[in-house]
């Protein structure tokens, strides 16, 4: 249900970066961790200093490596 209200809220204003990294934090949790990347760099686009996606990338970074 996260999800669904996170890609709602991002279709109405895709400018919101909190909705962004929250969204990266929800695909992560739901095991899609390229997703997650992607919404954290998006965030981070749009606010390049946002300290929670540039936190939550990194360790979604670091998850990844074998």
């Amino acid at each position: 249900e996260a999800l669904e209200l996170l890609y709602r809220a991002l279709r109405l204003d895709p400018s919101l970066t909190a909705a962004w990294t929250n969204l990266g934090v929800a695909l992560r949790r739901a095991g899609d961790a390229t997703g997650a990347v992607m919404a954290y760099e998006m965030a981070l686009r749009i606010d390049p200093s946002d300290a929670a996606a540039r936190r939550d990338l990194a360790l979604a970074g670091e998850r990844q490596v074998p």
